[in-house]
């Protein structure tokens, strides 16, 4: 723990040096600092008072509510701080202790043999068990005597010490303090309260010796007047104290040096080897009688005696020489005679000055009381002598003493000296103080406040002005050492930050951890603070005069480091986070200097080059605490992002300095990681990359991971997994697809079904074969990267499971995305998830990067067993397929060799056509445009019939007629025979071929194969018109009774009847055909028995007629048939759709009219079941031929076309009462 130095309390701390002596391990000094740090305060109602009269003039009855504050310090103040005493005592050390460890010398198990017979026998060492423990510890007090005369007390704490109650052989101004486990609750607080006594005594001789002095020095900035503090700087009689002297270098060693432990302070090892007869800590025999506790000395033996103690001495002397005017004393005229002589100027300024210096004294010493009436008496005599520095110095104790009086509660009254200082209007009464400030509204006062109230109005009130006042005062007076004024402006700071914070009210916990607190404890939380903007305003104005100047070169670097780390804490707990940024902008260029000069005169000292240090791999390590200050130093950075880059600029300067590779790579990759859109900053990231790669360099030659991590995080903009070639594409589906779906409902939507092409699937691998993915890398920089490799990272298997090919040396083009592929095979069926990619920059870690807009649908990998692939050899993907001409309505078998390329592994067990061809798509238009019922249903019906059909599957082994039930092996390769059929606007077609190995019961995939067809469909025979004449019943009797079967010679005109005995009445159906063909074209009817059913072997399709038809000519075909039977349920059904569209009543038609559509669309229905017309191109069928035995007459030169009847659909009202049975 280490007490804050700009802490508003640091005037009345008194300074104590700890110092380890004897055989004090490290790690044993710090618990016992720690013990002492926890009694640091001690109240002078718990100090006894030194009896003697001679000693009393600090007595702690004159105010048992005062405290001692201590400053227990590990290290001696540097000798600009010792300069400034008497000026400002407090920076002296006047204690020193040396803490011992009993446990080293076994004293934890001392005991004496015989307490009273070594007592009256002999006291010599022989008698007691541990004789190396007297012989160690006599000297120690009189060694810390030697080395600093100075101080007021030395004394000897001996830690973990089990010794009987004050043995003989100790030596004087020891102290024994049992362990912990032994120790009471006051035990540490008593040796304090003793220390103390005896401090305060010593006060009276320090303070009768600066009474004896002609004048009290003033501190002066001019270089050459620093003096050593130790011993090599004075004799000993210079010494300020009343204790003996023991001279023991008659007995001393000539050499002690292999005495000295390696903890024990440097300045302790070098002021043993000065002088001509050094001290030695180690006495050769011990006391023989116990020291008073203050001796008297006889007189002229050169030791300061309570009787002499106001001549002057050598130490007064000394003081006299170092006096400087400056411009305070040397506008004052020593002429003449009288009250204005100089003289009686002199005798005014030693006396305000002595009046002023003991009000420190007692301000120290814990009585605040007379401390405020000295300070507050002796400021007139220094304001009529225009003695600044000493003005400023009184204002400033005072307002310590009132801080502390607001801390502990008590009540104080303002000094009424103040009131002429301050502006006008601001007369301190605490009355005022309570009229202005009840007009605060963050303020709630009562009528009648009581002591803590009264306090905190008048700090409240005053604070600002006094500071003010006495910072003015300061400036004032040139020659002045700058540090007083700096460290004054953030103890004012701060104070006027814990008094603001808290309404004035410091008698609290939090209030006094800032004031009597260590670093650790002083932090303010956020939730504390209740400073307004204009209070943080007014506190960091004070704080800005604390910040060194250009003419402030006397200042030693130590100093302006401890002031920047200051005025950087002062201005984070006010939330001036920018100023903080600019404090510590200074302290880290102090601090690279100061390095850059002791790297470089230490090594011109060693005789090596000044990069040498760069060869050590913890060399960072050194330094402690820097990374933890560069990183507050860039955290508190904000606003301008050009400030932030000026911030690690100037820590990258600092790591440059020490050589830490790593600090630089670290730093210069966060620069790189910030983004920062302007030109300047261009250069910037050029020279920090620049940085990044010769480091890294560096740092491989030393065996050194110096590389630095800059990608930011959302670097990898995306993983698409390209798609292959068509033939190579899997498509997932289920097993149940491959039959022909069939839709059933009239609804529009039905949310029970699913889709099989709304499936949603993960991209699909095949094992062992290379799949493309791209990695979109964002390049923010304004430098080119270069990547040393790069890789994917896949979750889900081992590294086995996968072969990925890396890319190397791949450059990134400055602010842009950059693709990049790469190639993955995976080996292993299953499941993987590519969580991101793996690379390497040059200057920079590796790195695992994933992606910024990370879908589980993209990084999911299904990886499946190896799948058949098939090849159309010869022909190109592009090339379509020629397939010839074909009329309308006429149907083509053509052949496609396929090349099978299957694994081993793999099987052929089914194969899905899909055509996409122009009719289809002029259909779907026609569809989508018509309204009619009766025509939608006709459009339909050509688009339910496919335009290509696989009639057979051919292998070399064997044949298949079911496409969906095949068993083909990876070595065989197979014919396609495909059947296509004529239908209008047909010119160019997509066959889409999806094979695959199919399971019976699970989902699988299939690979699609590609076939353009070129082809073209002219006019045929098409339906030009029709007619229905009734027959006479005679007539329709007479054709029952002719003989069967009857040729054409026989009946000429009249089509043969199909036998049924049911009707009675019957019909003549004529059909006109027009042939638009180039070429004539032979027409045959066919026809059934009605009522229609449908075809089945027991009602087979019999050959009527036959008419050849010329080009451009129409002919006629005639059938008699009989009347039909059609029920009035099936006549009140609407319309059908096969794309099952929700019947839609038109609402122009009346309901008549409708009905009159459905009788006509039934019984037009009935008429075409029972005929049908086909085409050839010659005469192939006789009359009375069933159909099914010429059917496959269409293969070769017949080219079997059919005629569509769908005219017959629009039956009039007449017609319908004709071949309807009534």
């Amino acid at each position: 723990m280490v007490v804050d130095s700009f802490s508003p309390i640091a005037p009345a701390r008194i300074k104590a040096l700890l110092l380890p002596v004897g055989k004090t391990k490290r790690s044993r000094f710090l618990s016992f600092v720690k013990r002492l740090q926890q009694d640091s305060v001690v109240r002078l109602g718990d100090i006894t008072p030194d009896p003697r009269p001679d000693r009393n003039m600090f007595s702690p009855l004159a105010f048992p509510k005062g405290l001692l504050l201590y400053d227990l310090s590990t290290a001696l103040p540097s000798a600009a701080q010792l300069a400034l005493s008497p000026f400002e005592l407090y920076r002296e050390p006047l204690l020193i202790l040396g803490l011992s460890d009993g446990v080293e010398y076994h004293l934890d198990e001392y005991s004496e043999v015989d307490s009273s017979e070594t007592s009256q026998n002999d006291t010599s060492s022989g008698d007691f068990k541990h004789d190396d423990a007297e012989k160690e510890l006599q000297g120690v007090v009189e060694m810390l005597r030697e080395h600093y005369p100075k101080a007021l007390v030395h004394q000897l704490l001996i830690f973990d010490s089990a010794l009987p109650a004050n043995p003989s052989w100790l030596p004087h101004g020891s102290i024994q303090i049992p362990s912990i486990d032994h120790s009471k609750t006051t035990t540490m607080k008593t040796v304090m309260c003793d220390i103390s006594a005896l401090f305060l005594a010593e006060m009276t001789t320090l303070a009768k010796s600066y009474e004896a002095l002609t004048m009290i020095p003033t501190p002066s900035n001019q270089p050459g007047q620093l003096e050593s503090w130790g011993s090599n700087g004075f004799s000993s009689d210079s010494r300020r104290n009343s204790q003996t002297i023991i001279n023991s270098s008659a007995s001393t060693p000539t050499t002690v040096q292999h005495h000295h432990r390696m903890s024990m302070p440097a300045h302790l090892l070098s002021a043993t080897s000065s002088g001509s007869t050094p001290v030695s800590p180690f006495p050769s025999s011990p006391a023989t009688t116990p020291r008073p506790n203050t001796p008297n000395f006889p007189p002229g033996s050169g030791h300061a005696t309570p009787t002499d103690a106001s001549r002057p001495s050598s130490t007064h002397a000394r003081h006299q020489s170092v006096l400087s005017p400056g411009p305070t004393n040397s506008n004052i005229s020593i002429q003449g005679f009288g009250s204005n002589s100089g003289n009686d100027i002199e005798r005014r300024i030693k006396n305000s000055r002595m009046g002023i210096l003991m009000g420190l004294f007692h301000l120290m010493a814990g009585n605040w009381p007379t401390a405020l009436q000295l300070l507050s008496e002796h400021i007139s005599d220094a304001r009529r002598t225009l003695d600044h520095a000493w003005i400023a110095q009184s204002l400033h104790l005072m307002l310590v003493s009132m801080i502390l009086y607001t801390s502990e509660g008590l009540s104080f009254e303002m000094p009424s000296v103040l009131n002429a200082m301050l502006p006008n209007g601001s007369k301190i009464t605490p009355q005022n103080a309570f009229n202005r400030l009840s007009s605060i509204p963050q303020i709630e006062l009562q009528p009648n406040p009581d002591t803590e109230a009264v306090n905190a109005r008048l700090l409240l009130n005053n604070l600002d002005d006094l500071v003010s006042q006495v910072l003015s005062y300061y400036h004032r007076t040139t020659s002045l050492p700058k540090q007083i004024v700096h460290e004054f402006a953030l103890r004012m700071g701060r104070a006027m930050f814990i008094v603001y914070s808290q309404n004035g009210r410091l008698n609290n916990d939090i209030s006094r951890n800032q004031l009597y607190g260590t670093l650790a404890t002083a932090k303010l939380s956020r939730r504390d603070i209740k400073c307004s903007f204009q209070t943080c305003r007014k506190i960091a104005a004070i704080v800005e005069q604390a910040f060194p100047t250009d003419e402030d070169k006397f200042l030693a670097s130590d100093h302006k480091l401890h002031l920047f780390g200051g005025i950087a804490e002062i201005f984070g707990d006010i939330g001036q986070t920018r100023h903080q940024a600019l404090a510590l902008e200074e302290l880290v260029t102090t601090l690279t200097s100061e390095l850059i000069r002791s790297r470089t005169q230490q090594a011109a000292h060693l005789g090596v080059h000044p990069a040498t240090n760069m060869f050590l791999k913890n060399a960072a390590d050194t330094v402690r605490g820097i990374d933890t200050l560069l990183d507050i130093y860039r955290k508190n950075v904000k606003g301008n992002p050009a400030l932030q880059s000026h911030a690690i600029e100037r820590c990258i300067d600092f790591f440059q300095a020490y050589g830490d590779v790593q600090g630089v790579q670290k730093l210069s990759a966060e620069k790189l990681a910030m983004k920062i859109n302007i030109p300047a900053y261009m250069i910037d990231q050029q020279r920090a990359y620049g940085a990044l790669v010769r480091t890294e360099g560096v740092g491989a030659a030393l065996s050194v991971d110096a590389a630095g991590l800059w990608w930011d995080k959302d670097a990898l903009q995306s993983i698409t997994i390209l798609k292959t070639t068509k033939d190579l594409e899997l498509k997932f589906v289920p097993a149940a697809s491959i039959a022909t779906p069939t839709i059933s409902g009239p609804f529009l939507y039905n949310p029970n079904q699913t889709r099989s092409d709304k499936l949603a699937a993960p991209e699909v691998f095949v094992v062992d074969t290379y799949r493309s993915i791209q990695i979109t890398l964002r390049n923010l920089l304004d430098v080119e990267v270069l990547l040393e490799s790069l890789e994917l990272v896949i979750d889900g298997g081992e590294s086995k499971d996968w072969t990925i090919v890396p890319q190397t040396y791949v450059s990134l083009k400055p602010r842009s995305d950059n693709g990049i592929i790469l190639f993955g095979m995976p080996h292993t069926e299953g499941e993987f998830t590519i969580t991101g990619c793996r690379l390497k920059a040059s200057g920079c870690k590796q790195k695992n990067l994933i992606p910024r807009n990370r879908r589980d649908s993209s990084s999911r990998v299904q990886v499946i067993g190896p799948q058949p692939l098939l090849k159309l050899p010869g022909i190109k993907a592009t090339t379509p397929l020629a397939v010839g001409p074909l009329l309308a309505g006429q149907s083509k078998i053509f052949t496609v060799p396929l090349k099978n390329l299957s694994p081993p592994s793999s099987r052929i067990t089914c194969i899905r056509m899909i055509s996409t061809d122009t009719a289809t798509t002029a259909l779907e238009v026609t569809l989508k445009s018509t309204t009619d019922a009766i025509r939608a249903f006709q459009t339909e019906l050509l688009l339910a019939q496919p335009a290509f059909v696989i009639k057979s599957i051919q292998t070399p082994s064997k044949s298949f007629t079911d496409p969906t039930d095949i068993d083909i092996a990876h070595s065989e390769d197979l014919t396609l025979e495909i059947q296509a059929h004529g239908k209008p606007n047909l010119s160019t077609a997509s066959i889409q071929l999806d094979y695959g190995a199919a399971a019976s019961s699970e989902a699988f995939y299939t690979r699609t194969l590609t076939l353009p067809i070129a082809l073209s469909v002219t006019p045929s025979l098409y339906l030009h018109s029709h007619a229905i004449h009734p027959l006479a019943p005679s007539t329709f009797q007479h054709l029952r009774r002719l003989p069967t079967p009857l040729t054409p010679t026989t009946l000429p005109y009249l089509p043969i009847l199909p036998p049924s005995s049911a009707p009675t009445r019957a019909f003549i159906l004529t059909l006109a055909l027009a042939n638009a063909s180039p070429k004539p074209l032979t027409a045959d009817l066919l026809s059934r028995p009605l009522p229609y059913t449908p075809p089945s072997s027991t009602n087979p399709l019999k050959h009527i007629s036959q008419v050849t038809i010329p080009a451009n000519d129409v002919a006629k075909l005639f059938v008699a048939l009989p009347v039909m039977k059609v029920d009035e349920l099936t006549l009140e059904k609407p319309i059908p759709s096969r794309r099952g569209r929700q019947f839609v009543v038109n609402a122009s038609l009346s309901e008549e009219q409708v009905r009159r559509e459905r009788v006509g669309f039934w019984c037009g229905e009935g008429l075409i079941g029972a005929v049908r017309v086909v085409f050839t191109e010659g005469e192939k069928w006789e009359a009375g031929d069933d159909w099914e035995e010429v059917e496959g007459l269409g293969d070769g030169d017949a080219r079997i076309g059919e005629v569509s009847l769908s005219g017959l659909l629009r039956l009039s009202v007449e017609e319908v009462g004709v071949v309807r049975e009534a």
